[in-house]
């Protein structure tokens, strides 16, 4: 039975496996001043305002794969993720920082300042829908990215300006979209306040209007308490599914063309990208078993996309291999997405970064193993779920230490560690 965890900082079954994404992929590259404001806002009376630092670390690795270099934000606090979106933008960039309380941001500031970055910082002191108004009779279409973590109860609000302010393909994140995850679960759960149930009939219907708003893509993340994107369209745009879902909103927000894909399966992933990407894109879809790949290519089919599918069957080293033997082929791909054998990543990991340019993102899929990887020993797992957790574990480490790669670790499916090549 679902359990209402107002008090937590993630919705995962077990907070070791929070603790094991934080160890594995966010603290051992954590900015120091990063550090420095997460502790100041961890030991505040009101630290249940801060963000997440593995919230962070995603939104500093969406920020540049978008290459966003003006920001706002409505809801700043002691300045958290203020200073992790100041770190991620170009030193030209500039972020909008909305907040009622001067008083909170003033306890960040110096370290903001320390951090070399208070020059990218515009600090708006007041009401957030009355600066956004400001903001707005300046211009529409100027923002790459916009965060609101402020009441939610405004949500609306925000919404129908911020999307005003974004440009086209311009991201906006909304936080604590779960709330605790009492959006899923009967209105009187025990352990829920007045206030929670408020909030929570809010956001049920905030994520239902964002749901069904066609100026937007949107993709809701089960990270921290819950993230909502939204990716400003021209138009109206069907979505596909959670994982499907979010790599089709990467795929856009990093204007993908050349993708490659190792485990195809019946090709649901294929299609989403097929989708995603351009009329003159490609994605090289590769899996052992023409089999399955053929019980999709109907629908692939259907859906107008056969012509960007380039199947490839065998086992796919030799296949990265045969690629990789075409000098033009080196950094020619701008995506990749691997749901193959486990055992094999490290070696994809390899190859793939040679396939994928600068800038370019690689997603691995599973690297959560149903948690298992936040398990002491593996004495309660099956011998094949063993070998695969020993497996995920020694690759999570390889990337957690890789600099060639900017990595983010996201709790979505089974765990999807997202790696942008940098070199």
């Amino acid at each position: 039975m679902a359990t209402y965890r107002p008090g937590s900082n993630t919705l995962l079954k077990s907070d070791s496996i929070l603790e094991y994404v934080l160890d594995t992929t966010v603290y051992p590259r954590e900015h120091e001043r990063l550090r420095e404001l997460r502790l100041i806002t961890q030991n505040h009376p009101k630290s249940f305002m801060g963000s997440s630092p593995d919230q962070m670390q995603f939104f500093s690795v969406l920020l540049k794969m978008i290459g966003a270099r003006n920001a706002v934000e409505v809801g700043v606090f002691t300045g958290y993720s203020l200073l992790a979106t100041a770190l991620a933008l170009p030193d030209d960039g500039k972020v909008v920082a909305i907040d009622v309380s001067r008083e909170y941001y003033e306890l960040g500031r110096p370290v903001i300042e320390d951090a070399g970055v208070a020059h990218k910082v515009d600090f708006r002191h007041g009401d957030g829908l009355a600066v956004l108004d400001q903001l707005l009779a300046g211009g529409e279409g100027k923002f790459d990215f916009a965060y609101a973590d402020a009441d939610k109860e405004q949500y609306r609000g925000y919404h129908e300006r911020l999307v005003r302010l974004l440009r086209v393909g311009g991201v906006v994140a909304y936080d604590n979209t779960l709330w605790g995850g009492s959006v899923a679960m009967p209105r009187d759960t025990p352990g829920s306040s007045a206030y929670d149930r408020v909030v929570r009939d809010y956001m049920v219907g905030f994520n239902a209007m964002v749901a069904a708003d066609d100026r937007v893509e949107a993709c809701l993340l089960p990270v921290a308490d819950g993230v909502t994107l939204c990716r400003r369209l021209n138009g109206f745009m069907s979505s596909p599914p959670e994982e499907g879902q979010l790599l089709s909103l990467l795929l856009n927000l990093t204007g993908a063309k050349n993708t490659i894909e190792v485990g195809v399966f019946t090709g649901c992933s294929v299609l989403a990208t097929a989708l995603a990407i351009p009329d003159d894109g490609k994605v090289v879809a590769i899996d052992v078993s023409r089999e399955y790949f053929d019980l999709g290519l109907p629908v692939i089919k259907k859906a107008g996309v056969a012509h960007k599918v380039d199947f490839r069957e065998g086992a796919a080293m030799p296949i990265l291999d045969n690629l990789l033997a075409n000098e033009e082929n080196e950094g020619k791909f701008d995506f990749a997405f691997v749901d193959a054998d486990k055992g094999n990543y490290g070696e994809y990991h390899e190859r793939l970064l040679r396939l994928v340019r600068a800038g370019g993102v690689l997603a691995y899929d599973n690297t959560l193993w149903g948690g298992s990887v936040a398990l002491e020993d593996d004495s309660v797992l099956e011998e094949f779920d063993q070998d695969i957790r020993r497996s995920i574990v020694a690759f999570n480490a390889k990337i957690a230490g890789d600099p060639r790669v900017e990595a983010v670790q996201l709790p979505v499916s089974d765990g999807i560690t997202l790696c942008r090549r940098l070199v």
